[in-house]
């Protein structure tokens, strides 16, 4: 018995839709390299920080990534066709931000200082080559 039109309709539909998927699920995208390293404040593992890559210049990749209760991350890409561990060979500017939110405060606490929050203000610098890049982020409260 033959189908009718709009059901082969949606058929046909749901088959293109399904390849144009897959054929957007292949390696192409930036060549992304891998980025890890360690965070600490005034000598101790900073856990739960947001650590974040800022491109200097227009050829890089944001990324982002979290430190553990030992102070490491690792960055992924949040730009980009690939999503990978890492981000493109450049010049990065880094920020790490941890705030805590007390109850019912209107702004939160700033466990970082505040310089290192802002791609504008902070002194942290990382050149991403090709291959395996570590860094080792070792900030200091305003007092010390």
């Amino acid at each position: 018995m033959p189908q009718s039109t709009p059901i082969m309709m949606r058929r046909t539909l749901c088959l293109i839709a399904a390849a144009l998927v897959v054929a957007g699920c292949g390696p192409k995208g930036p060549d992304v390299q891998f980025v890890e390293g360690v965070v600490t404040l005034d000598g101790k593992p900073l856990d739960g920080a947001a650590v974040a890559f800022v491109p200097v210049d227009k050829a890089g990749i944001s990324a982002a990534g979290k430190t553990d209760a030992d102070g490491r991350f690792r960055l992924n890409a949040t730009q980009g066709k690939k999503y990978g561990k890492g981000t493109v060979v450049g010049e990065y500017v880094v920020t790490v931000t941890k705030l805590f939110w007390r109850e019912k405060a209107t702004e939160p606490d700033h466990i970082t200082p505040i310089r290192y929050e802002s791609s504008t203000t902070s002194p942290l610098r990382a050149t991403i080559v090709k291959g395996r890049n570590t860094f080792e982020f070792a900030l200091t409260s305003p007092s010390k």
